[in-house]
Formats: structure tokens, sequence, C-alpha cells
């Protein structure tokens, strides 16, 4: 997948990645990704063993460090090797809105299956989540703590605010889920991450599992990801755009614009029809 364009408007940054991640027909839509400018994500399930979690100055991975003290990006890499790759082209690199300065880390949690969850701020949401440690994260252990276990909700709601109060919810077992429009939002909570409908937002919450007691205790949810189809949704000034790229469609049929490159490329039937800027590129 391409890498949406920096306009250095977190707001608008975090806009333009939701359209290019919906718009992307290789993009798996269970999921919910990273968003640019958005603490935490939804669950996303991996094929190999392995995650490698790497930090950077842009989204070409200069800069490359396992630290993410004063880096603005962080990079992926799902592999079968338990030692972390330093080839920066093997990650998939997102943007961290404000960057990570001096407080902030990756905080995570495997949920099973090689499921994992990730969330970016200054402290964990719970006692469940492990902050990046620099090394290959083994997808087939998942957290507990003194038999505790991670789980994750996942609801749709068209509004885009949802309370905050309760902070916290209790239910029994390890198979229930919050009640319906329990933060205000009209909002049906479930086990996997659903479809989203145009104009809808992914709400997440995080729960923690006791064996002991039988409860599921959860805290209240955030806004994960927005689907947005048309850019008519959005009022914003664009600013300059001096890095990344736009893609409109592909290079079967589409236009793609690079401000790396300074070029307008017009394809059909996968034939480059119109080029504007650099003939070379």
């Amino acid at each position: 997948m391409l890498n949406p364009p920096i306009t250095g408007n977190d707001e608008l940054d975090a806009y333009l990645y939701q359209i290019q991640f919906w718009s992307d027909p290789t993009t798996p839509t269970s999921y919910s990704d990273i968003s640019n400018g958005v603490t935490g994500n939804a669950a996303v399930g991996y094929t190999q063993q392995y995650l490698h979690i790497k930090y950077a100055d842009d989204d070409v991975g200069t800069g490359l460090t396992n630290s993410p003290t004063n880096k603005t990006y962080f990079g992926l890499y799902n592999s079968a090797s338990s030692t972390e790759s330093t080839n920066v082209a093997d990650y998939t690199w997102f943007r961290v809105a404000n960057g990570f300065g001096t407080t902030k880390n990756l905080w995570y949690v495997v949920l099973g299956g090689r499921l994992i969850q990730t969330f970016i701020g200054t402290t964990a949401p719970n006692l469940l989540w492990s902050v990046d440690a620099g090394t290959a994260i083994d997808m087939d252990v998942i957290s507990t703590v003194g038999g505790k276990i991670g789980r994750v909700g996942y609801a749709t709601a068209t509004a885009y605010t949802i309370a905050s109060t309760p902070a916290t919810v209790t239910t029994i077992g390890n198979q229930s889920y919050p009640v319906y429009n329990q933060w205000g939002a009209g909002e049906t909570w479930q086990g996997t991450p659903p479809t989203l409908g145009e104009g809808e937002g992914l709400y997440i919450i995080s729960g923690v599992y006791d064996a002991g007691t039988g409860y599921t205790t959860w805290s209240a949810p955030y806004l994960a990801s927005i689907k947005v189809l048309a850019l008519s949704a959005i009022s914003a000034n664009l600013g300059t755009i001096n890095a990344g790229t736009i893609a409109a469609g592909n290079t079967t049929n589409g236009v793609i614009i690079s401000a790396d490159n300074k070029t307008i490329k017009v394809y059909n039937a996968g034939v480059l029809r119109v080029q504007i800027g650099n003939l070379s590129a």
C-alpha cells in the first residue's frame, strides 16, 4: 500500500490515511489499520509468528532505531524470524500525531490466534499491556498476568463522539460484552472487528478477564478509525503537500500524484497515458 501524503496537519493527515486505507482493495477490511494520529487500533491478525517494530524520522526509515524517543514514525514487519530486520524496506511505516517525544511508547497486548492490539501513549491501558522492548514480539505467546487475560471489543456508530463515563464496566464471564448503548453512541459490542459503512466510526474497548472471579472489566471506549469515502466529507486547508503519494485508483486505471517525484501520472488499461512534471521519474 502506498504511503499517504504528509501535510503537517495532524487532523488532516489522519483523515487522508483513512481514505487511503479504505480505498485500497488489497487491505483486509475485517481489521482496522493503525491510524495516523490515532492512539489505539483494532486487533490485527498476522500469519507469521513474529512482529518486528522499529522507529524512524520519516516514512522511508531514516534514523532507524529500536527506541521511539523523539521519533515520528514506527514501522511494522511480520516475519517468521525472531531476529528483527534492519532493512527499512521490510517495514510498513505509520506516522504518530505530534511524534513520540520523550514520554510516549508503543504498547501491545497479544490476544491469541496471532491477534495483536497496539496503543501509543504515556501509560499502558491496563496491566496486561507490555511496552515494546526492541525485540521481536512472539505472536504465539498470549498476554497474561496472574491468571488475567486480555480481551477486546468492537462497535460501530455514526456518532464520532462517545461518553467517557462510566470509566469501567464489569460483565460476567469471558464471552460477555457491555450492553447496547452503554456509552450513549447506539453501539453494540462484539468480539470481531465489524465492516464499517460509509460515515461510520469504529470504537474499541479493552478488557481484562479474571479467571479467579469470573468477571471481565472493560475500560471506556475510544474512536479508532473512521470510514470516509468522499473528499466532500472533509473541509480543510491542505496547505503544502511536500511528501508522499495521493492515489486515486492504481497503475491499471487511476491517477497517481507523487510529491516525492513531482509527477502526475494517468493510467488506463495498465498503460501510462499522461505524465506531467518530471518526465524521467
